[in-house]
């Protein structure tokens, strides 16, 4: 049984990481459709030697629609981070 007594299981959150093979920055995306906020990170480098000293920035978010596992499909991923990115 879950938390919200909800007929289904709801997302709660979303993260994703992009890493340039060429340069080794990364940056990534967390979002949390509960607190409806989104951070940021850039400036990390998988190549460094030294720790790297990432930036993150933290934006609010505008929830239309809570994700249900149930109506999770192969398009699901990727409408999330076009409209959360």
């Amino acid at each position: 049984m879950n938390r919200n007594k909800t007929p289904s299981i709801e997302l709660i959150g979303l993260e994703s990481t992009f890493s340039n093979r060429s340069t080794g920055e990364t940056t990534t995306n967390s979002v949390n459709f509960s607190t409806k906020k989104k951070a940021h990170t850039t400036g990390e480098n998988m190549f460094a030697d030294q720790k790297s000293k990432p930036k993150t920035t933290w934006q609010k978010i505008k929830i239309n629609k809570l994700y249900r596992l149930k109506d999770w499909n192969e398009e699901t991923y990727s409408d999330i981070l076009n409209k959360y990115d």
